[in-house]
């Protein structure tokens, strides 16, 4: 559901626009990550992708992986052609489906919301979370990151 298919769009601003400075401001500060839960699916991750026209954010949503994807993230994530990218949003973090890769997805989520310094993927150069604008969003905050240490800001619209 959009926000403009609801009857109560002015509601629906009222949440959605604060969240989405709270959103930015997180994430530009490169202190936190910022975890949006998002119960009624109302922010667009797509279009918050864009911070201004000199900063990119690379946007995966993790509900369309398929088996090997992990491998391909990896592979994008690391390679050179990520260099100029400033951040990584994460879509549908509590969607992924059931694949074999499943394990290792949920592990690249939980280590980015925690920033970690040196996230190690097999056979790829290792990648320093700290250094970025993370965000992430969910419908219910996953169970895979219940009791987990992160350095995460979460928002709730």
């Amino acid at each position: 559901m959009g926000i403009l298919d609801s009857e109560h769009i002015s509601d629906n601003l009222d949440r959605i626009v604060p969240a989405r400075k709270e959103l930015h401001d997180v994430m530009k500060g490169k202190i936190s990550s910022a975890l949006v839960v998002d119960k009624d699916n109302l922010l667009s991750f797509i279009t918050e992708c864009t911070f201004g026209d000199d900063i990119l954010i690379k946007y995966i949503d993790l509900a369309d992986c398929k088996e090997g994807d992990y491998e391909h993230i990896a592979n994008a994530l690391s390679s050179p052609q990520f260099d100029g990218w400033e951040g990584i949003m994460f879509d549908n973090i509590d969607l992924i489906p059931d694949i074999s890769d499943k394990e290792y997805l949920e592990e690249l989520v939980r280590f980015a919301l925690k920033r970690e310094v040196d996230f190690p993927f097999t056979g790829n150069p290792s990648l320093d979370f700290s250094s970025l604008l993370i965000g992430a969003k969910c419908r219910q905050y996953p169970d895979y990151l219940k009791g987990k240490s992160l350095q995460t800001i979460i928002i709730n619209i």
